[in-house]
This record gives C-alpha cells, structure tokens and sequence, in this order.
C-alpha cells in the first residue's frame, strides 16, 4: 500500500517534477507540465509558513487528466484532433481545487477520446515506448481510459490526479496500478468544461495514494453542500458480495487476494459478510448499457463542441481518431438513429435497475468485488487492437454496474506479493458517498495492518 506522505512546500513540487523528467519517457503518465509549478508551490509553502492556508489541500499537487479543462493548457482527450484546443477557463471542478491551494502539475495521458480501458494510445508519447505503461511492469497497460492519472500518482509524480470515468474508467486503472480510485455518485462533482462520453454515465473521479486524501479532495469540492457529511461507522457495516457473478473470468491471484480480504472481512467483528445475488441487475445492466452510450456519445460531443467554440464538426473529429477501435465505435453510432432504444433505455429499463439496485442496499451498506477479473495484460498493439471488445469486456465486468445506476464505487489496492496490482472494488447506494469512503477507508486501514503483521 502506498500511504500519502503530503508535505506542502515548494521541496515537494521540486521532487515531483525531477521524478517526472526521469520516469514520464518511461511511461508516458503526462502531456503536458505546469511551467508554473513551482512559483505555485513557493506560494504554498509561504502561505504555510504565514499560517494562511486556504484549505486542507493548499499544497497538494495534482494532476488533471487531458479531457478535463485547465486554463492555458492544451486539452486533446488524446486525439489529434484537439491538439491545438486550449480552453481559456478552468472546469469548474478544477477551478474549486486550484482556489482552495491546489498544484496541477500538468495533464495527464489518456486513452484517445476516453473510449477503451487499456490506454494504449500511441499520440502524445514522451519517450521511445508506444501507449501509457503499467507503473509496476512497463510492459503491461495501464490500464484506461485514465491511465496516465493512475500512474502519475503510483509513480510519485503527484500527490493525486483527476480522472474521468464512465464505465470504470477511474478504478480500472486504479486496480492496475496499485492506487485508490473514486468514482462519485453521478451528479456529486460539477461536470462542465470536460470532453464527454454520455451525460448520463460521465463523472470526473479522484484517484490517490490513500482514501485520505480521496476524502480531503471530496470535503473541498463538497463544502457548503448537503453532499458534504460523514458517515459514522458505529454500527456493523453489513457486506453483500456475489461469488457466482462477481467472480466469474477472475484469475487465480485475483481469487487469491480477494479471499484473503474476505477471510479478514469474516474475522472483523465490525463487519458482517452475506452472499447475495445481482444476476438480474447484471442482465438489467447489459439491456441498457450500449443503447445509452450509442446516443449520447456524438450528440453530446456535438454540443460540447459548439459550446466551447472549438471549431471543429463530430465527423472531422471522428475522421481524425487514431485508434481503430474507437474510431469504429463513433462511427457506427454516426450510422443510424439510436434516439429510440436511448429513450426506451431512460424511460423503462434503466429505472427498472436503479430500483432494484436501491432494494439491494435495503439489506446491505456495501458491495464488495474484484475490481477487475485480472491484471493488466501485455502493451502489444497487435493483440489489444485485434481483441478490444473482448478485452474491454472483460475489464469492466463488475465496475459497469455503479457507472449506469450513477451510484458511487472506489477501488482500493489488495496485496499480491508474487504479482501485479490487484483492485477491491467498494459500491454503494446512490448518493451514500460519504458510507463508501468511511468504509473504504476502515478495509484499507484493516489490509494495512494485516500488511504489517499486525493481528
């Protein structure tokens, strides 16, 4: 587990950005470097000294995923098309960070238009290697699509990053990469000024070294709202899981790390531990899945682009998409009309879920799960291109669910020591966000001291 070891001074930012120009040519985590970095930790270091601090997180170094708007900052969502887009205003989420103390170290690397869960995109690359790497085995993925979010942060690049995630696009890689990874009930976190994929499904996401410092960007971005309470774990927290689903494709170190976990859970006199079943959710889930991203996709992308005049239509975007697998997907949604299954989608079967998964959570206060049913596979362009649908399929098995509901979901690191990284995957009822991080942070806290040998 990588434990946040936050020092706000102008050393950190100095640190960071030597570790940057050594390891990034090794990765490809970021785009684009903040030339102000510095100055901006100097400032943060003399409002410290000055006991002047503008929040928790003055200081904080972060790093913004490249469909996320940063003022003065180019913001490509990792495609050719956006190269010389630089948006003259922050999203407002970023602009709530910034006001508040924070650091954006720069912009981080991303798969091309956000469409995929591996981050193999060859544009934009800062060194010999193609597509953003694995922080633990360079010849892995990243996982996607917010994989130079995930290893900025697991390679000490930045204290935390902002991601987006609309289909498990934050926790995916999160998982890969041995970090924390948030996705907030939809609607949490503003959502202006970022690149979109559907309206519905999208939210930026946090991810981070600990659920600490996931919990102190959430208390920024939420204060003064209702969103902004604790949860107070005094009760015993009731854990639902689904062996039949949630485990099926799984690894054997997958297997492995997740019964440990549960064997810990079933130990813990906090937590009670019950089997249920989702298998209707799972099938309500794939009814409406690909019928709200198949609408929304270029009719949102087409707003977005008349909205902040970036001069371009979705088809000579879409002309100008690198990758074959995404440029496929835009194009058959370009190729007929899905107004009438998005409606149908929206108006019965979505619905239909929401419910049932709220009745879910009438029995228990959590979902447990892997993240993803294995760990990152081999940066071979050849066999991810060829094999994306399967693939993409496999990594988002059990993150999709809480993305379509709009429920809120984070992926914390499990131990594999012969291995790669491996994600426990945490959901909640919608809108019980503050449930998720407390409990969140007590597994953590438990896998820690299993970790040390503490029991």
């Amino acid at each position: 587990f990588i434990q946040s070891n936050l020092r706000l001074s102008m050393a950190r930012v100095s640190e960071f950005l030597k570790t940057i120009e050594k390891e990034n040519p090794k990765v490809n985590a970021l785009t684009y470097i903040n030339k102000h970095a510095v100055e901006e930790g100097i400032a943060s270091e003399e409002r410290e000294k000055n006991k002047s601090k503008l929040s928790e997180i003055d200081g904080m170094v972060i790093s913004v995923k490249d469909n996320i708007h940063v003022a003065g900052m180019p913001n490509t969502a990792g495609t050719l098309a956006l190269k010389h887009f630089i948006p003259p205003d922050h999203a407002p989420l970023v602009a709530t960070l910034l006001s508040a103390g924070g650091i954006c170290i720069g912009k981080a690397h991303m798969e091309e238009m956000a469409r995929g869960i591996t981050s193999f995109n060859p544009l934009y690359c800062q060194g010999s290697v193609e597509g953003i790497r694995n922080a633990r085995d360079h010849s892995k993925i990243a996982g996607g699509s917010s994989g130079g979010s995930a290893v900025s942060v697991a390679m000490e690049m930045c204290d935390v990053s902002l991601g987006s995630d609309t289909a498990g696009s934050v926790r995916i890689p999160a998982a890969l990469n041995g970090v924390v990874g948030y996705r907030p009930s939809t609607g949490r976190y503003p959502g202006d000024g970022v690149v979109p994929i559907s309206h519905t499904r999208d939210t930026i996401g946090i991810l981070a070294k600990c659920v600490a410092d996931v919990q102190r960007l959430d208390g920024v971005i939420t204060a003064g709202t209702e969103m902004n309470s604790q949860y107070d774990m005094t009760g015993k927290v009731v854990v639902g899981y689904d062996a039949k689903n949630c485990l099926a494709n799984c690894s054997g170190e997958v297997i492995a790390a997740w019964e440990m976990v549960l064997g810990k859970l079933n130990e813990d006199a906090r937590f009670s531990v019950i089997e249920v079943d989702i298998s209707s959710l799972k099938e309500l889930c794939g009814i409406c899945c690909g019928s709200i991203l198949r609408h929304e996709c270029c009719e949102d992308l087409k707003i977005y682009l008349k909205k902040y005049q970036v001069g371009l239509s979705v088809g000579e975007l879409v002309d100008r998409i690198t990758t074959p697998s995404v440029k496929e997907v835009y194009r058959r949604a370009m190729a007929q009309d899905h107004k009438p299954a998005h409606e149908e989608a929206l108006t019965h079967t979505r619905p239909k879920l929401i419910a049932e998964y709220q009745n879910l959570f009438a029995e228990i206060d959590v979902l447990l799960s892997p993240t993803t049913p294995i760990t990152a596979v081999e940066a071979n362009p050849d066999v991810l291109w060829s094999n994306a649908a399967k693939i993409r399929d496999c990594y988002i098995q059990n993150v999709n669910l809480t993305s379509i509901v709009g429920a809120p979901s984070i992926s914390i690191p499990l131990e594999n020591p012969d291995g790669l990284p491996v994600g426990l995957l945490i959901d909640g009822n919608i809108g019980c966000d503050a449930n998720v991080l407390s409990v969140a942070k007590a597994i953590e806290e438990l896998l820690v001291k299993h970790l040390n040998g503490n029991f």
